[in-house]
C-alpha cells in the first residue's frame, strides 16, 4: 500500500523505481518495522510501500519455493499428504504439524527471494509488488486506528467513552475505559489510554516504543 503517513507499526517493501503508473515493480528488499525517523525517510521515498501481507502466486511455484527454502517442512507435509481426506487426517496433522518450523511465509520464502530471480518449478521466479491505494488499513497500530476514527474539530479521536474533556489539545487519540474521568489540557499529537489500572501517555511519533515502556512496569 502507498504510505499515507510515516507509520512505525508496519513493515515496508522497497522496490525498483517505477517507470509507468500502475507498474508492477521488482522487490529489492523487505524492511522491518522502523523507528520514526526511518519511517519518515521511507515515507518521503517513492520506492517504499507498506507491506500489507497480501500475496498472489501460483500454487506450484509456491510449493517449489517451500521445498527449496524449507525442505524439512516440505518433508513433513509429504508425510501428511497421503492422509488428507481420510478418517485419520486429524490425528496425523496433530502429530506432525507441530514439528514444522515456526516461521511465517514472509521469512520462509518472500524475503529469501527478494532482490533476485531464481529457477523454481522449471521457470524463473522472483518477488514483485504493485503499489496500490484502496483504503486498506491494518488496525493493529494506534496510527492506523487514529486514521480510521472520527475526530472532533481539533483532530482529536476519542474511543470508548464520552466522559473525556479535551482542552487546548489537538491531534490526539484517547482510548478511555470509562472507569476514570479524563481532563486533558495542552496535548498535541499524543496517545492516551487507560486499561486495568494502567494509564499510558505517549507521543504518537513514539508509538513503536510502547512495548519498551510496558516493560518498565514489570
Amino acid at each position: 500500500m502507498k504510505p499515507s503517513r510515516p507509520d512505525t507499526g508496519y513493515g515496508y517493501i522497497q522496490s525498483d523505481k517505477p517507470t509507468d503508473a500502475g507498474k508492477v515493480l521488482h522487490v529489492r528488499a523487505f524492511r522491518e518495522k522502523p523507528d520514526y525517523q526511518t519511517a519518515l525517510r521511507y515515507f518521503k521515498d517513492w520506492s517504499y510501500s507498506w507491506n500489507a501481507g497480501i500475496f498472489m502466486w501460483d500454487a506450484s511455484t509456491a510449493e517449489a519455493a517451500i521445498r527449496q527454502f524449507e525442505p524439512e517442512m516440505a518433508a513433513l507435509f509429504d508425510q501428511m499428504a497421503p492422509h488428507f481426506y481420510t478418517p485419520n487426517e486429524q490425528s496425523v496433522v496433530n502429530e506432525l504439524f507441530p514439528q514444522c518450523n515456526k516461521i511465517s511465509i514472509d521469512y520462509a520464502v518472500m524475503e529469501r527471494l527478494a532482490g533476485k530471480d531464481i529457477e523454481l518449478n522449471n521457470k524463473q521466479a522472483g518477488v514483485f509488488v504493485l503499489p496500490s491505494d484502496f483504503g486498506w488499513s491494518d488496525l493493529g497500530t494506534w496510527g492506523s486506528l487514529y486514521a480510521q476514527t472520527s475526530k472532533d474539530e481539533d483532530r482529536n479521536a476519542i474511543i470508548g467513552n464520552e466522559n473525556v474533556s479535551m482542552i487546548e489539545s489537538t491531534d490526539c487519540i484517547v482510548r478511555a475505559s470509562g472507569k476514570i474521568k479524563m481532563v486533558l489540557q495542552g496535548l498535541d499529537g499524543y496517545i492516551v489510554a487507560d486499561d486495568n489500572g494502567t494509564l499510558l501517555v505517549c507521543k504518537k511519533s513514539q508509538e513503536q516504543r510502547i512495548k519498551e515502556f510496558s516493560e518498565t512496569l514489570k
